[in-house]
C-alpha cells in the first residue's frame, strides 16, 4: 500500500515535471519563431527544410529506439504546430500530403518522421506527387 506522503511527494513531482514542459515548449516556440524570421530575412525558399527534418528525426529515433508510435505522433504534432506559425510548413495531422487518406496514427504523421521511424509504414503512404517529389531525395538516400 502506498503511503499519503510518498503519493503527495510523486504527485509534487509530476507536477513540476509539467510546469518544466510547459517552460520548455514556450523556450522552444521562441527559438523556432527566431529561426523562421531568420530565414525570412535571409530570403529562404521555403521554411520548411525536409533535409534538416531528417537529420533532426534519425537523431530523435536514434536517442529513443523503443518510442511508441503515439509518442512519435505527438512529437510530430509538436513540430507542426510551432512550425505553422509562420504558414508555410505542411500540415501532416490534416493529411494534405496524402493522395489517399486514412484514419491510422501513420497517416497523421509527418512523413520524413515516420519514413525514420518505420520505412514500412512510410511506403503504405500514398503520398500526393508534390511531396514525394521533395521527399524522392530522402526516400533515396536516407
Amino acid at each position: 500500500m502506498v503511503s499519503d506522503d510518498k503519493l503527495s511527494q510523486l504527485r509534487s513531482d509530476l507536477d513540476s515535471i509539467n510546469s518544466n514542459l510547459i517552460l520548455l515548449l514556450n523556450k522552444r516556440q521562441l527559438i523556432v519563431n527566431e529561426i523562421q524570421t531568420l530565414k525570412k530575412e535571409n530570403k529562404a525558399n521555403s521554411l520548411w527544410c525536409p533535409q534538416r527534418e531528417l537529420t533532426v528525426f534519425k537523431s530523435y529515433i536514434k536517442e529513443n529506439p523503443v518510442m511508441d508510435l503515439r509518442y512519435v505522433l505527438m512529437y510530430s504534432l509538436l513540430i507542426e504546430k510551432q512550425a505553422q506559425q509562420s504558414g508555410d510548413y505542411p500540415t501532416w495531422s490534416s493529411q494534405a500530403h496524402l493522395e489517399v487518406t486514412g484514419n491510422s496514427i501513420q497517416h497523421l504523421i509527418n512523413p520524413i518522421l515516420l519514413f525514420c521511424y518505420c520505412k514500412k509504414d512510410f511506403f503504405q503512404l500514398k503520398l500526393k506527387t508534390q511531396f514525394l517529389d521533395q521527399l524522392k531525395g530522402i526516400i533515396e538516400n536516407g
